[in-house]
């Protein structure tokens, strides 16, 4: 909404940062219950009217409002990805340039120059709807850092799927299982959760305890039971952490009736709270667990499998390029 200048509530002027002209996030507080409704994005156009944009809700500040660079500094990824939507006030008079500039000036990483890997291509240029690039959009590298730790483990990965699917009914492929890690940790073996849940898997003590192998031998045996309760030491191991995540996958897999997306939500919630529930169809993490899906299949990333085939030369080879094309035709900014 295009303001003439700044309302009342938002009394103090905002900050400059260099080469995006005056810009601020402002909290709006209710004066007299004093509940805060959330914060706006207030930026300058060529005209002088200040243009009010939502940033998130409900944030947790006690400063009335923060200048760009002080937001920028203050928040996590999660919340600077946001910044890049100010390329919608283009017809504001704010370039991508500009934010370019404005970001770095913060002192600051400049998100808005993570690669996807092709020249010339940015994942900030799709929409963020799609939630694998939100996902990759956390990346170093983009594309490159997510596949190079595909590669790390997808030996492991076709070594487990292929011991499940000697033993399970319904069968999975490499694709499948690298779709449920993409979802739940990225790929990283470090991933650890607000709640506990530790690496490829994101699984707790608990799920990890109970995980045997087709010899009925757990997989995790470095347990030890003390006054804090329950540890395992080797959690954190790699192939351990790929081999039981392909494990419980593949039962829950089998137990729906080869039913993917069911089985993931069951790893994700527990088959308990499935039942539960009931089948209250797709989700956030459903959806991206497909998106994860589809796209291993489409760039067939178990040729990463190949002898002397390097990420370099993986992301070359033409199902890559045509993949990355139609993302883009489908997820293009308006």
């Amino acid at each position: 909404m295009a303001l003439s200048q700044l309302p009342q509530k938002f009394a103090d002027a905002p900050k400059t940062i260099s080469g995006l002209g005056e810009i601020c996030v402002a909290t709006y507080k209710d004066e007299k219950s004093g509940k805060t409704y959330g914060q706006r994005l207030l930026v300058k156009n060529a005209d002088g009217e200040f243009y009010d944009y939502r940033m998130f809700s409900n944030p947790k500040n006690e400063k009335a409002w923060l200048s760009a660079e002080e937001w920028w500094n203050k928040v996590g990824l999660d919340k600077r990805k946001y910044s890049v939507e100010i390329k919608s006030l283009s017809e504001s008079g704010i370039s991508i340039a500009k934010v370019d500039a404005g970001t770095a000036a913060a002192g600051q990483k400049n998100i808005e120059r993570v690669q996807t890997g092709i020249d010339g291509m940015r994942i900030t240029d799709l929409r963020y709807k799609c939630g694998i690039f939100r996902d990759l959009y956390r990346q170093e590298n983009g594309y490159a850092d997510l596949l190079g730790r595909a590669k790390a483990i997808i030996e492991n990965v076709n070594q487990y799927v292929q011991m499940y699917n000697g033993v399970r009914e319904q069968k999975i492929t490499v694709a499948d299982s690298l779709a449920v890690i993409a979802t739940e940790s990225l790929i990283d073996p470090n991933a650890k959760s607000p709640t506990g849940c530790k690496n490829y898997g994101q699984f707790s003590t608990q799920t990890a305890d109970s995980l045997r192998d087709p010899d009925g031998n757990r997989i995790f045996t470095e347990r030890k039971v003390g006054k804090r309760g329950l540890t395992l030491k080797d959690i954190w191991d790699p192939e351990k952490a790929v081999h039981a995540t392909v494990n419980y996958f593949t039962e829950l897999y089998d137990m729906y009736g080869g039913n993917y997306g069911k089985a993931v939500k069951a790893y994700n919630i527990g088959p308990g709270k499935v039942r539960k529930k009931g089948n209250t169809g797709e989700t956030d993490h459903t959806r991206r667990a497909r998106e994860w899906r589809r796209f291993f299949k489409e760039i067939n990333v178990e040729r990463l499998l190949e002898p002397g085939m390097t990420v370099e030369k993986f992301m070359q080879q033409p199902e890559f390029a045509n993949v990355y094309a139609r993302l883009e035709q489908q997820y293009k900014r308006a």
